[in-house]
């Protein structure tokens, strides 16, 4: 079977992280853990096939992520702006908040299970439209970042939905961002 692959490329951009990397993980290597952590929680990314570095004289100079193509995925915010916002009447209605509902039910999961993202915008989660329904699914990217911790603060979990506000919030409007919110903090 053939699948396409991503490969993400990971450079050293200053001084700074070139000498950190004689000390630290690479950051290919924290996304192969990141997945590990997310798959741990059932929460959906792209299939990792590969974590690849190599080091010249103690420090990397070349490291990759290789992960299965998520097909049919778009990032939330293209998603929305292409499929949810030209829809109109009451099925428009209902989708676009099926959408955010869903949207607050993984942030609430990942936040449940003291899961953090440090990069949780809209382009790094994946929308998948589920074929003849009207649900979707999301799958997380850039995940080098994510930790799981024994208590989220409630710093971190401002600042995931801080990153979200800023990213897919300028497309949203102020009611349906208060819509996601209640859906998010629950009863």
């Amino acid at each position: 079977v053939e699948h396409t692959v991503y490969l993400k490329q990971y450079k050293s951009v200053s001084l700074r992280h070139w000498l950190g990397s004689y000390f630290e993980l690479s950051r290919a290597f924290r996304a192969l853990r990141g997945a590990a952590i997310l798959h741990a929680a059932q929460v959906s990314i792209a299939t990792p096939f590969a974590a690849v570095q190599k080091r010249t004289w103690g420090a990397f100079v070349k490291r990759f992520f290789v992960t299965q193509e998520v097909v049919g995925g778009k990032t939330t915010d293209a998603f929305w702006l292409q499929v949810l916002r030209p829809l109109r009447g009451r099925d428009g209605f209902e989708r676009r908040r099926s959408f955010l509902r869903g949207l607050a039910d993984l942030f609430r999961s990942l936040h449940a299970r003291h899961i953090y993202h440090d990069d949780l915008k809209d382009a790094n989660i994946l929308t998948v439209a589920n074929a003849g329904d009207p649900s979707v699914a999301f799958f997380l990217l850039d995940i080098e970042g994510v930790k799981r911790y024994s208590r989220l603060s409630e710093k971190r979990r401002i600042k995931n939905l801080a990153q979200l506000y800023r990213t897919l919030g300028r497309h949203v409007s102020a009611s349906l961002k208060l819509y996601f919110l209640k859906e998010y903090l629950g009863p």
